[in-house]
């Protein structure tokens, strides 16, 4: 998805609106509310919109007619908003970048997402993306003030059109709790830090049937076993594993 875009880092006037009209999507940064109001975006009605900035004033309340429009945000962790924002004001949002604190509500409110990238998830907790049948693209990136941010099966829901996995500063105990994401296609997990609980040993067999996976990279997690599940995957590229770094060439 690819959108015209204007990057506003001044506040807006009447004067600027003929430039802004029928533009795709804008670019903020803390310049564009220095004057304490964003209420422009509700004529503007972008598909897109960017907060970039947390160095600045609270970001002011964005109107309600601009939120109902878009299809995707970004909001930079850094930013800090006078309020969260609430879900069920994105009835549209396909694309979503956030940090959770900024937001209000559970994501199933947003039913039509197809791509999230979350920061500050609570340790252990994929739970919330429960709900999200289209989605096809999650990076997750647990709270880093989690003191034991493990993930167990249980944590994952049934995602039966994701495609892609990323998580981030957490560890998994066990990858059964993949087995009702059939569509994956790219599975990442990155520990924030080397893990007490290296010396387990990940179980590959709940790969099994996972026809599509092409590339499966997790970080930091001890030898796996049942390495023998690799070559029953008919798409599999690339396997990246503690001591296991293997390639296939399809």
């Amino acid at each position: 998805m690819t959108f015209d875009v204007v990057l506003v880092d001044r506040p807006v006037d009447s004067s600027d609106m003929e430039q802004l009209d029928g533009c795709d999507g804008v670019s903020l940064s803390a310049n564009a509310w220095r004057n304490g109001s964003l209420d422009w975006l509700a004529d503007v009605r972008p598909r897109f919109l960017t907060l970039e900035s947390g160095h600045g004033p609270m970001v002011p309340p964005l109107p309600e007619r601009a939120l109902r429009g878009l299809q995707r945000l970004d909001v930079y962790s850094s930013v800090r908003l006078a309020e969260p924002i609430k879900t069920d004001l994105l009835p549209a949002l396909v694309d979503l970048t956030v940090h959770l604190r900024h937001l209000d509500g559970p994501l199933r409110a947003i039913s039509g997402l197809m791509a999230v990238s979350l920061d500050g998830v609570p340790a252990g907790d994929l739970s919330l993306l429960a709900g999200l049948g289209v989605l096809r693209t999650a990076d997750m990136t647990v709270d880093s003030r989690a003191k034991d941010p493990v993930i167990f099966p249980e944590c994952f829901p049934p995602l039966a059109q994701l495609r892609s996995l990323q998580i981030n500063g957490g560890f998994v105990t066990s990858l059964d709790g993949l087995a009702d994401m059939p569509q994956l296609e790219r599975v990442r997990v990155i520990p924030r830090a080397r893990s007490a609980r290296r010396d387990m040993r990940l179980d590959l067999a709940p790969l099994r049937g996972h026809d599509r996976l092409v590339w499966l990279v997790i970080d930091d997690h001890g030898p796996p076993v049942s390495l023998e599940v690799l070559d029953e995957l008919p798409s599999i590229e690339r396997v990246l594993i503690d001591a296991v770094d293997r390639r296939w060439d399809r």
